[in-house]
């Protein structure tokens, strides 16, 4: 039974056959495995989300990518709004808002599949957006309500490595052991985006 998958971009239903792979592993563990719950985590310093940002993904001149501008084209609209609506921010600030929205994005394409989005409406998928701020040690989570990322335990007073190692331990556990149970977890993350 699959832990996760590794993504941040998660491409629409339909998308012309260029990102089928990630379609058939997410409709495995939500029409087979039957998981509960989706966790988009996107995080900070992520080289995919930086690379759409400055469009340098190309590591050396002699690298022509076949798939990865298709993959970064997934949050391209999302990284016109920000960088149109927030000139005046710094080029960091605007690629952790990029990040976050990576996860948004994520978030409403999954939504595009016709059977993730009829679980989700009966209450038997729910789909989370978290955000992993490394240098911060702050796992965040997306609030539909608020419209905005809000850490996952506000009542906690840690370090930055406290908080990274409690949460991270906490969250594993309960995932993994769930997993165990049934599968009813599944994380889409950046860690190979």
């Amino acid at each position: 039974m699959p832990s996760g998958i590794s993504l941040l971009l998660f491409p629409p239903f339909n998308n012309g056959g260029l990102l089928r792979g990630t379609s058939s592993a997410i409709e495995y563990a939500v029409r087979f495995l039957k998981v509960k719950h989706i966790v988009v985590l996107g995080h900070a310093g992520c080289s995919g989300i930086n690379a759409l940002a400055t469009g340098n993904f190309q590591v050396t001149e002699h690298h022509d990518f076949q798939f990865v501008p298709h993959w970064l084209n997934i949050g391209l609209d999302a990284k016109n709004e920000i960088f149109g609506q927030f000139e005046s921010f710094s080029e960091n600030e605007r690629i952790k808002l990029l990040e976050q929205a990576g996860v948004l994005v994520s978030m409403q394409n999954l939504l595009s599949f016709p059977w993730i989005k009829a679980e989700h409406h009966n209450g038997e998928l729910n789909i989370h957006g978290w955000y992993f701020d490394m240098k911060k040690g702050e796992l965040l989570e997306y609030n539909r309500v608020e419209g905005q990322f809000f850490p996952l335990r506000p009542e906690q007073e840690t370090t930055p490595q406290d908080a990274l190692k409690n949460e991270t331990v906490q969250y594993l556990e309960f995932f993994l052991g769930n997993a165990k149970k049934g599968g009813e977890h599944i994380f889409l993350d950046s860690d190979q985006g």
